[in-house]
């Protein structure tokens, strides 16, 4: 009788390369959610939460500052407001992304069926 034992471990370093997709994908997110450029959005890696992205971008129109959370689960993107919940109650709209080589889409479907699409060059 032979018994074979398999350990996986997963950790959640990234490469370099999954980091900007990861910025980019974010970025574009919250750039679609709000109606702004994704030129002007700075995105980070949370200090004490990798896993998490700060989207910060100030309003051209009347220089605000606003400051949103982010994170990719598989092809969907959750976000919230920086001191706010996570939307992801059955009500929100669901946020997903897809890439090719040269674009970024993200998709967002809200809560009556209707749909938003904006694609974005990498």
């Amino acid at each position: 009788m032979f018994i074979y034992c398999v350990t996986v471990s997963f950790t959640n370093k990234i490469g370099k390369g999954d980091l900007m997709n990861t910025v980019m994908i974010c970025s574009a997110t919250i750039a679609t959610v709000f109606g702004q450029p994704i030129e002007i959005m700075t995105t980070e890696p949370q200090s004490d939460n990798p896993e998490i992205y700060v989207v910060t971008y100030k309003r051209p129109d009347d220089g605000t500052v606003w400051v949103n959370k982010c994170k990719v689960e598989g092809d969907r993107v959750i976000w919230g407001a920086i001191d706010g919940r996570w939307r992801t109650h059955n009500l929100d709209s669901k946020i997903t992304f897809s890439e090719s080589k040269t674009h970024v889409t993200i998709t967002e479907v809200y809560s009556d069926g209707s749909a938003t699409t904006k694609q974005y060059p990498k």
